[in-house]
C-alpha cells in the first residue's frame, strides 16, 4: 500500500476547508480573494519582495484593505469615518513593509493583525449564517492568514540572514 505524504494530506485538508469556508462565505469572501490575487499579481510582476511569504503577506493585506475601501464607499460618510484610523494604520505598515522588508514592519503588522483578529472575536456574537456574522468571520480568517503568511516570511528571513 501506498503511503500518503503529510504534504498531500495537508494540501487536500486545507483545498477541503477553503471551499468549506467559501460555500459559507460567498461573497465577503469572493471580493478580498480576487483583490487579494490582483494585488499578489501586480506585486509579483513589480519583483520588489523576493521572500514568497511576504509577498502574500502584502498580498492578503492589501486585498483585505481593498476590500474595506470598498466598502466604505458604499457607506455613507460618517460610519466610514470611524475606521479611517485603522485604515490608515495598515496603509503605513504595508507602504512600510514592501519599502523596507524586514522585521520592523512585520512585527508591527503582525502586532496590529493580532490585536484586530482578538477584537473581531470579542464581537462575534451574531448567529452563525447570519449577514453580520459571515463578514466578520472573513475578516478573521484574512488575518490569521496574514500572520500567517507573515510568520512564514520572518522564517525565511531568518535562513536567509535578513533583518
Amino acid at each position: 500500500m501506498e503511503k500518503r505524504s503529510p504534504l498531500r494530506i495537508g494540501s487536500v485538508a486545507g483545498a477541503a476547508a477553503g471551499l468549506l469556508f467559501g460555500w459559507y462565505a460567498g461573497i465577503f469572501l469572493l471580493i478580498p480573494a480576487v483583490l487579494g490575487l490582483l494585488w499578489g499579481w501586480m506585486l509579483h510582476k513589480a519583483c520588489r519582495v523576493k521572500n514568497g511569504f511576504l509577498l502574500w503577506a502584502l498580498a492578503v493585506q492589501a486585498g483585505h484593505v481593498s476590500w474595506i475601501v470598498t466598502g466604505f464607499i458604499m457607506m455613507s460618510a460618517p460610519p466610514a469615518l470611524r475606521y479611517a484610523a485603522e485604515f490608515a494604520v495598515v496603509l503605513f505598515g504595508l507602504i512600510w513593509l514592501y519599502l523596507h522588508p524586514g522585521k520592523k514592519p512585520v512585527m508591527f503588522l503582525g502586532a496590529y493583525q493580532i490585536s484586530a483578529f482578538i477584537m473581531n472575536a470579542l464581537v462575534l456574537f451574531s448567529p452563525m449564517g447570519a449577514l453580520a456574522h459571515k463578514p466578520l468571520v472573513v475578516h478573521m480568517v484574512l488575518r490569521l492568514v496574514a500572520v500567517i503568511c507573515m510568520f512564514g516570511a520572518l522564517k525565511e528571513m531568518r535562513k536567509a540572514g535578513g533583518r
